[in-house]
């Protein structure tokens, strides 16, 4: 365990872990200040603009930066690996820009339940554009081993987008926050294209019609699984809007969903890090499951900690954080901070080594069925139980879909030994 961990330091684990720790705490920290900034109605509406932009976003660039880490990582061919980059850029900008005209269609038709959010929804539109250009870069970093340059990035990116929405909040309201979010993701962006400017080599396209259409199939397959789960995440906050229709009751969920969503950025940093290696060697099943066990076993002691003390020190110091107005928030912070242990521990894990391996197909199955089944509980809990209920259905939801994809790899490592 000793040398795997000082292998891993090595290769630039630390970097990956520091800074995803080091993005969270900012992005939290500006969650933070956003929630004392605005009243509580504003946060909601502001809140429920975010949720239905990110909605619109399930399809992502076509799963670009999840097809170009697949197969830069796999490929051993640097002109290879620059034209699996260009092909990531054309999907990126095609898939995006679908998203900002249907966000601006659905703006200007106030089709959003809380009134004021329609508005807010046009004016913040362009900027997932400009944030999924400095990822599709990262992944490039990250499938071609450069774990530091990554990290630095994404420190950069996380620390302007907060520093530049507090003060735009703080000296302009929301208009100022979202000018300011303009120009700091813009200036990242372009930075982030500097960092990769020696691998653009757009004149010709040696891909073969075949490896095209392969990094395609597996592109969107990602992309509509990652859509999927991310429903988990969304579909809750957009439906106790749509059903109960009040900005101060969509806050206070907001706000419970803060901390426990925050905390993935446990589990994703080390899969951040492990996916290069498992895709290059995802042939090998044996190497594939020792990883995923000792990666289980890691997280499993971490996540079981990391959520005995936030349901225990709910009551002191959740209000301390977010002042006495959210009180009502802490019953459902304590059902998502439990809800944590099984998505941090089982439900992350395992679908990204299924993707590693390849099997896209399969985290959409597990994805469609789950996100079925979270759409249907979420409707029935919320009308029974309000916003409560839209927590227990996504904690259902995690050990449901945890549940599935550790069968499956269970299966599939059976049979190394046969």
């Amino acid at each position: 365990m000793i040398k795997d961990l000082r292998k891993a330091v090595h290769l630039g684990a630390v970097h990956i872990i520091s800074s995803s720790l080091i993005n969270k705490i900012l992005l939290f920290s500006s969650s933070v200040f956003l929630v004392r900034l605005m009243t509580k109605e504003e946060y909601g509406i502001w809140s429920y603009a975010l949720n239905i932009m990110n909605l619109f976003l399930l399809l992502r660039g076509f799963g670009a930066s999840s097809g170009v880490l697949q197969f830069v990582s796999q490929s051993s061919d640097s002109k290879v690996k620059k034209n699996y980059l260009f092909l990531g850029f054309i999907l990126l900008a095609s898939g995006d820009l679908l998203a900002v005209l249907a966000m601006q269609i659905f703006g200007m038709l106030k089709l959003a339940s809380i009134y004021e959010s329609n508005l807010l929804l046009q004016k913040i539109s362009f900027i997932p554009l400009l944030l999924s250009i400095t990822d599709l870069s990262s992944s490039y970093l990250r499938a071609t081993f450069k774990n530091r340059v990554f990290s630095y990035l994404s420190v950069l990116g996380s620390s302007s987008m907060v520093i530049f929405s507090v003060l735009g909040l703080y000296l302009f309201h929301i208009n100022g926050l979202i000018v300011f979010r303009y120009i700091a993701v813009t200036a990242v962006a372009i930075i982030a294209l500097y960092l990769i400017r020696d691998s653009f080599d757009f004149k010709i396209i040696f891909l073969s019609k075949k490896e095209i259409i392969k990094f395609l199939k597996y592109s969107v397959t990602v992309s509509m699984t990652n859509a999927m789960s991310s429903i988990l995440l969304l579909i809750d906050t957009f439906l106790v809007g749509l059903i109960i229709k009040e900005g101060a009751t969509v806050a206070s969920y907001k706000t419970a969903t803060l901390i426990p969503f925050a905390l993935n950025f446990l589990p994703m940093s080390i899969i951040q890090f492990l996916y290069p290696y498992i895709a290059k060697n995802n042939k090998d099943l044996l190497y594939v499951k020792n990883n995923y066990y000792k990666t289980l076993k890691i997280l499993g002691l971490i996540n079981l900690s990391i959520s005995i003390s936030l349901i225990l020190t709910a009551d002191f110091l959740f209000p301390l954080i977010f002042s006495s107005a959210y009180k009502d928030s802490i019953i459902i912070y304590k059902v998502l901070a439990l809800g944590y242990f099984f998505a941090g521990t089982f439900r992350i894990p395992s679908g990204n080594f299924i993707a590693s391996l390849g099997n896209a197909k399969v985290n959409f199955y597990i994805s469609m069925i789950s996100g079925s089944f979270n759409i249907i509980l979420d409707i029935w809990l919320i009308k029974k139980y309000g916003s409560m209920g839209a927590a227990i259905a996504t904690v259902s939801i995690f050990i449901l879909s945890g549940a599935i994809s550790n069968g499956y790899l269970l299966s599939k490592f059976k049979k190394i030994a046969q």
